[in-house]
């Protein structure tokens, strides 16, 4: 499993993508990831889940006093990002088709191929979910399940209104 320096790498590169699909270009040529890989979309999961977490905070409204969001990247049997500690609405479990693309090419790897097809997975399901929840005020952190995890956008401030 990829360590936390791994994961602060990534995430170094998420902080700094332009885009979904930018990012993941620059994580697929780091990594050197195959080209059917590379090819993956990220744009159209980050609106899906965009879209998703809109309706889990009006029925769930975040409370004041929480800063941050937490996604835990579960690659147990299929990839999910899902939001967890800091705000847990119910049902919260979003299935992404680019992370399951993604999980589906990491089974069956070994060493420090694996690490690779991880660090892959963590960096595509920090780049959907970094964009997803771009617009909120939220510090935004995403981890592997039962391991490291890493912070891929920073709270905002909060807008105040000026008299």
């Amino acid at each position: 499993m990829p360590d936390a320096a791994e994961l602060d790498g990534i995430a170094a590169i998420v902080r700094d993508a332009p885009s979904p699909n930018r990012g993941w270009a620059t994580l697929c040529e780091t990594l050197a990831a195959a080209e059917p890989l590379a090819r993956l979309s990220l744009a159209d999961d980050a609106l899906d889940l965009r879209a998703r977490l809109t309706r889990l905070r009006a029925a769930h409204p975040i409370p004041r006093r929480v800063d941050t969001l937490a996604f835990t990247l579960s690659t147990k049997r299929r990839a999910r990002l899902s939001p967890t500690g800091a705000w847990s609405p119910p049902a919260a479990e979003a299935a992404l088709e680019s992370l399951a693309v993604i999980h589906r090419a990491a089974v069956g790897q070994r060493g420090k191929a694996r690490d690779a097809a991880l660090l892959l997975l963590f960096g595509a399901a920090a780049l959907i979910a970094r964009f997803a929840a771009d617009d909120l005020r939220y510090r935004i952190v995403v981890g592997l399940d039962g391991g490291p995890s890493a912070e891929v956008a920073a709270r905002k401030p909060s807008k105040r209104r000026r008299s």
